[in-house]
């Protein structure tokens, strides 16, 4: 949609921006956290919005959850801040803004677009098509997804774990002028680190042997659960009950795969590295192993894949029914633009009536925009976490007239 030039324009400005950020639509709403996309006014550029719902609520979950809110944005500070010493980057999404750990009442963060949606969505999207997940594509997002688990296992001093990974806090991302996404990952607020001066997310292995801080077991999980049950029969690993090995009858042996397939022999890896870590930490500081033999095997035997993925007739249904569509929208999202209305009333209408039927959690104001959607000025001001409206406001240097005394009533009953 281009931006609108004939008259003013009205818009959600979210008041706790540095970068005056305008509302486009809400993502997603769970029983903590929203997530809403918005229009950043100052780059020009589509972010994302997270904002923490019970920050100041007496149910039982909102300590937990601010505890969880802030332990994101800190783990996040700390791993960007050891990759702008230099390479390797790991697949994060950048932080952008974020509220102190001791804001009063509302709690916010501000992030770089992910524009693929989550990784669950997407192998839902194959099922939904028909479409079976092409062997390199599976490889591809096992590798980028060990490739940022290295870089955090291996930060200097201690390593940090994420201890939530699955489907949904791994998300794509198509960058400009490329057809296959990255895999990213998101969502650090059960994160731990090694660190035994760190109060706040210190964690150490159980007496018992117990790893819950280990995230080569997720990635194992993600592998045998959700990858393979995607993929062709042709391209099913030995392990897989669905395996031409296995459904001929074939006697699966317990030591290292057969080298023939590319998974049978990356989880083979990756469980002699889970056993490794399991019986030599059982102390108090966790030493994870290196991923990067197995993230040097992907590579290798990945990137013929991939190019077999771009160009093999086999997999031409995945990309027209599943690549194409994906990126398509992926590049839409990216350019949306902030939602407005021609009025001031119009607006809060649609506000009213929960804008697409979820309230988008303040502060926020109301604003209008200009040509280009500039934030030209601030005209009503919301309370921080209510519905009320707490003052209606007009820039008196530009000689604005107070709103008629209907509207005044109608926005105040809102």
């Amino acid at each position: 949609m281009a931006p609108i030039t004939n008259g003013a324009m009205y818009g959600q400005l979210f008041a706790d921006s540095p970068d005056h950020c305008l509302f486009v639509r809400t993502l997603a709403s769970g029983q903590s956290c929203q997530t809403q996309l918005v229009y950043n006014s100052t780059s020009g550029k589509v972010c994302v919005r997270k904002a923490l719902l019970y920050a100041r609520s007496s149910a039982p979950w909102s300590a937990p959850a601010a505890e969880e809110f802030d332990r994101d944005v800190r783990t996040v500070s700390r791993l960007l801040a050891l990759a702008a010493k230099g390479p390797p980057q790991p697949r994060i999404p950048a932080l952008l803004a974020a509220s102190a750990p001791d804001t009063a009442g509302q709690r916010f963060s501000y992030w770089d677009l992910c524009n693929g949606g989550t990784l669950f969505a997407f192998l839902a999207r194959c099922e939904a098509a028909g479409a079976p997940l092409p062997l390199g594509m599976a490889l591809h997002i096992l590798q980028q997804s060990l490739e940022t688990l290295e870089f955090m296992h291996s930060a200097p001093e201690y390593p940090v774990f994420h201890r939530d990974l699955h489907q949904r806090n791994l998300v794509l991302h198509f960058a400009p002028g490329r057809q296959v996404p990255d895999v990213f990952v998101i969502d650090f607020g059960s994160a731990a680190t090694c660190d035994p001066e760190d109060e706040d997310d210190f964690c150490f292995a159980c007496a018992d042997g117990d790893l819950p801080v280990w995230d080569v077991r997720e990635i194992l999980n993600l592998v045998r659960n959700s990858l393979v049950e995607r993929l062709s029969p042709a391209d099913m690993p030995s392990f897989s009950s669905a395996s031409p090995s296995a459904a001929a009858g074939k006697e699966q042996k317990t030591g290292a795969p057969a080298a023939t397939h590319p998974l049978d022999h990356a989880v083979h890896l990756l469980e002699k590295l889970h056993r490794e870590f399991r019986d030599g930490n059982l102390q108090t500081v966790l030493r994870p192993p290196s991923l990067a033999k197995v993230i040097r095997f992907l590579r290798r035997v990945g990137k013929p894949l991939m190019t077999e993925l771009r160009f093999a007739d086999k997999h031409a249904l995945f990309r027209d029914a599943v690549l194409a569509p994906l990126c398509k929208r992926a590049r839409r999202v990216s350019a949306q633009p902030p939602a407005v209305c021609r009025s001031v009333e119009g607006l809060v209408q649609w506000l009213e009536e929960g804008a697409a039927g979820v309230e988008a959690k303040g502060p926020w104001d109301v604003a209008e925009v200009g040509e280009g959607w500039d934030v030209r000025r601030v005209l009503m001001r919301q309370e921080r976490e209510g519905r009320r409206l707490e003052k209606w406001e007009r820039m008196e240097d530009e000689g604005e007239e107070s709103p008629d005394e209907d509207e005044g009533e109608r926005l105040e009953a809102w």
